[in-house]
């Protein structure tokens, strides 16, 4: 091995000559990704002459057009309507016929009455059920013990008199 200068190579000088070589290939390819071909800008002017043109026949526009007809006959049927109306009140075509499919107020109000008073009455029946309780019934530990014992071991005015009594069966 030879201790000459030129062939040994130090890590520092083997660092910088990848990064050279890594900016020299990123500046190669930035012109490649750069360039366009799909702009205006990529197309030289030679190539104009292959351009079609537009050869789509429109129709004229007017102002004249069945839609403004249409919106024109409107406006003067809307028009006419107003002018040849009948007066205000009661006897009108369009104020018979809407009086006729609608509901009196008087029949609103019997109808508001009926419902209040169904109302009330399920409320009623909710609060009934609602603090219904059970009767209290005292019930015996043992029920046989009303009837046992003897009944001559009473001494006088002792005695309860028990016949309406009914014991409850389960």
């Amino acid at each position: 091995m030879s201790h000459n200068k030129q062939e040994q190579i130090t890590p520092s000088v083997m660092l910088a000559t990848r990064a050279a070589s890594s900016l020299a290939r990123q500046r190669a390819i930035v012109p490649a990704i750069q360039h366009r071909n799909a702009s205006t800008a990529s197309h030289d002017d030679h190539h104009d002459h292959h351009h079609h043109e537009d050869t789509t026949v429109y129709p004229q526009e007017r102002f004249l057009s069945p839609f403004w007809g249409k919106m024109l006959l409107v406006t003067a049927l809307a028009g006419a309507a107003i002018k040849y109306a009948p007066e205000r009140g009661d006897d009108a075509f369009f104020t018979r016929w809407i009086q006729m499919y609608t509901t009196s107020p008087d029949k609103w109000m019997e109808m508001n009455a009926q419902h209040a008073a169904q109302s009330k009455e399920v409320a009623e029946r909710t609060i009934l059920f609602a603090t219904a309780s059970r009767p209290a019934v005292h019930r015996f530990r043992f029920p046989q013990n009303m009837a046992g014992g003897s009944p001559f071991n009473n001494p006088v005015g002792a005695d309860v008199d028990m016949s309406d009594v009914a014991q409850k069966k389960y």
